[in-house]
Formats: structure tokens, C-alpha cells, sequence
């Protein structure tokens, strides 16, 4: 075996750790990828869809797959990663079509089931009423706004923007899915690792925890919204979006699309 002297090995370690060790160029970038990503707007402005395809190369299959979705849902609002994208791209969009385009009725609606939410979790001995009333007061509060036609589209974007009431906004919508899934334990136990408490517990209700497919269809089922998932990946070779709306059945109102990851809201 060749032998290397000590001062051999310590020239040969710091070559090797040279080789593993970024350019300082490529650590600049990344720390400016990090800077740009925590001055991102949590809910940002409308853009055409096509822009997403400037994210990858000529040879990536995501390109291919943004310009399909590009030929029916031509523009996008891009959210903050930040492991919320998904409950706030669905609180957000569902809201705005309310103020859109939403008839009376289903601005009522949409207001009477959230009362009905607030009080399945009052029933649960372990929900505080008072710490319930922080979260539920303000999207009670622009429910009923929606509803009597004095919460505009910007008024709507400023608050998600706003990085507190949002949060709040969201934490009242993680409660929307654990009022759902343990009022309905029988069905998603077995989605749920048996235990669907503990399941809210780790998998629901900190913020920044990543939503799967159970809390989407606990979400979209407890607010009674259909919603589509448009999932664009690299890893199954050249092939169209895949599709897939939740409650099962129901038209979709919202259309999110799916990176790995990731979730942003898709508009016609």
C-alpha cells in the first residue's frame, strides 16, 4: 500500500476539499435566490403562465408540460414558498372569485359554512375558545365584507399580503381541515397512519407543514370548493400535465398548479 507523508495527506485533503466546495460564484447566486425568495410577495400579481418555462432549461419536460397548461390557464399568481402555498393560494383564490364573480347565494354560503366550521370546533374539548376567536374573527370578518359587497379584489390581495393577517387566515384554514378529518376519523384513519389526532397534530396544524392529498380533500370537501391540481414534474419523461380534482365529482372552481413542492394559483 503507498504510503503518503503527513504533509502529502494535508495537501491531498485540501485539494479534495476544494473539489467539493462551491464557487464562490455559485454561493453568491444561492444566497441571492435565498434574499429574493424572503422578499417575495406571499400572494403576488397576475403573469402569463409562459414565464414559468424561463425557470427551465430547452430540455426539461416541465417546459413542455407549463406550455400546455399555458393553452387553457394562461396566467398565474405566483405564492410564497414557504410550506403555506397551498392553503393560501386556496384561501386566496377562493375568496377573489367570491368577489368576482360569486353569486348572493354563494357568498353566503361560503360565509355560512365557515360559522358551521367555528362551531364543529368549539365541540372539541381540547380547541380554546379564545385562541379559536383569534383565528376565526378576521376571515368571519371579511366573510361577511364578501358578502354585503365592500371587500374589493385589492382589498383581498393587500390583506394575504399582509404577512400576520395572512398566517391568521391560514392557521383558521388548518383548522377547517382538522374540524373535517376528525368528525369524519372513520374514513381518513386509514389515510392517516391510523391516528387521525396525532395526524393533525404533526401533519395539519403547525404552520409551514406541506400539504398532501389528504388535507387537500379534507379542505376543498369541508368548504364544499372543487379543486384542480395541475402537477408538472421532470422525473416521468415527456408526457401532458397530470390533472387531478378534489371532492371527487365536483366541478372545480380554483385550478392550482403543482411542482414538486410547491403550489401557485392558475387563472384563465
Amino acid at each position: 500500500m503507498r504510503r503518503y507523508p503527513l504533509l502529502a495527506l494535508l495537501t491531498r485533503r485540501k485539494e479534495m476539499e476544494a473539489q467539493d466546495r462551491p464557487s464562490d460564484e455559485a454561493i453568491l447566486e444561492q444566497l441571492q435566490e435565498i434574499k429574493s425568495a424572503d422578499q417575495a410577495p406571499l400572494i403576488a400579481p397576475i403573469r402569463e403562465t409562459v414565464i414559468l418555462c424561463q425557470e427551465f432549461d430547452e430540455h426539461n419536460h416541465q417546459r413542455g408540460q407549463i406550455n400546455t397548461v399555458s393553452e387553457t390557464l394562461s396566467h398565474y399568481r405566483a405564492v410564497k414558498r414557504d410550506g403555506n402555498c397551498f392553503l393560501r393560494a386556496f384561501g386566496f383564490q377562493c375568496m377573489h372569485q367570491l368577489i368576482t364573480v360569486g353569486s348572493p347565494e354563494e357568498k353566503a354560503h361560503f360565509r355560512d359554512r365557515l360559522a358551521k366550521i367555528y362551531a364543529t370546533l368549539l365541540t372539541f374539548p381540547d380547541m380554546s375558545p379564545m385562541i379559536l376567536d383569534d383565528f376565526y374573527e378576521p376571515l368571519r370578518d371579511m366573510a361577511d365584507a364578501i358578502v354585503a359587497g365592500t371587500l374589493t379584489a385589492d382589498d383581498l390581495l393587500q390583506k394575504f399580503n399582509d404577512p400576520m393577517e395572512s398566517d391568521f387566515l391560514v392557521m383558521f384554514l388548518r383548522l377547517v381541515i382538522v374540524a373535517h378529518l376528525r368528525t369524519n376519523h372513520e374514513f381518513y384513519a386509514p389515510f392517516c397512519g391510523g391516528s387521525v389526532e396525532a395526524f393533525c397534530t404533526t401533519d395539519v396544524q403547525p404552520m409551514g407543514r406541506e400539504c398532501d392529498q389528504v388535507q387537500i380533500i379534507a379542505l376543498a370537501s369541508a368548504m364544499e370548493v372543487g379543486v384542480e391540481i395541475i402537477s408538472v414534474d421532470s422525473a416521468s419523461g415527456p408526457r401532458d400535465p397530470l390533472r387531478n380534482v378534489f371532492p371527487e365529482g365536483m366541478p372545480p372552481r380554483i385550478h392550482l398548479l403543482f411542482r414538486p413542492g410547491h403550489y401557485d394559483v392558475l387563472l384563465p
